[in-house]
């Protein structure tokens, strides 16, 4: 149990799982599942099964939010080239190769609890902190068939299509969901249970580029510091509020910043 007890019927401080499902739904009993380490000891109880629900709604929530913005967007007709994509789009793709990469091997290793850290970091880093928060202003004020638009819906559907996939054998219902509320899949099958698990592309070499978009990042929170302050200052409101000006004598950001 929660004090590392073992659980037992005499004890009174077992988990009934089918109480579980029907209070917080099977597949947040799955993510939790998922979520520990099974090699190790676990503690259960009902409070800890409950506490993965703020993960299960931030996983979900990106999804709709990927879901959502490509509502308009036919891959066979709209989809933009790889190297005519915005560089933040290129980023995102190249995160998404990354997690593949990942996920792939911890499903192969049996390491489930790993495949959860890593698409949960994934959609709450990577997705809603970073990208997502960038995409807003090109999703919605940009032309509807611009280029800007159509850049990150191209990367926005690879990424779900590819996602949705990785979920499906922890997150059986979700997925399922999501996947029959697609208009345009990878692959034709009646069920995302049915469908092939993404594939690292190799057109994408997400390994040259990391050490760049580390240095942008790195760069980036030491903005959002300034900002932070300047809030806590009371001297701006929000971020949209600030202009930001960046001076330096490191010729390699300053070329990474001009590229």
């Amino acid at each position: 149990d929660e004090k590392g007890m073992k659980q037992s019927k005499s004890l009174g401080n077992y988990v009934n799982a089918q109480e579980s499902i029907a209070k917080y739904g099977s597949d947040i009993l799955r993510l939790w599942v998922a979520s520990v380490n099974y090699q190790e000891d676990i503690r259960c109880n009902d409070e800890l099964i409950g506490r993965t629900q703020d993960a299960y709604r931030k996983i979900r929530n990106t999804l709709r939010y990927l879901l959502g913005n490509i509502d308009d967007f036919d891959p066979n007709e709209k989809s933009v080239a790889y190297d005519d994509m915005f560089e933040i789009d290129k980023w995102a793709m190249q995160q998404l190769q990354k997690l593949i990469a990942s996920v792939t091997n911890a499903y192969e290793n049996f390491v489930f609890h790993r495949v959860f850290s890593l698409i949960y970091n994934f959609c709450t880093v990577e997705m809603s902190s970073i990208y997502m928060d960038v995409l807003k202003d090109r999703m919605y004020c940009d032309e509807a068939d611009s280029l800007s638009r159509r850049s990150g819906q191209t990367a926005m559907h690879r990424i779900l299509d590819c996602l949705v996939r990785m979920l499906a054998p922890v997150l059986v219902h979700t997925a399922e969901e999501v996947w029959s509320a697609m208009k345009f899949k990878s692959q034709d099958v009646e069920s995302i249970h049915l469908a092939q698990m993404p594939k690292v592309d190799e057109a994408i070499d997400w390994q040259a580029d990391e050490p760049r978009w580390q240095k942008l990042m790195a760069l980036r929170d030491e903005v959002l510091r300034e900002l932070e302050e300047l809030r806590r200052k009371g001297e701006i409101g929000s971020n949209q509020q600030a202009l930001v000006r960046i001076r330096t004598t490191n010729d390699e950001l300053l070329q990474i910043l001009n590229g």
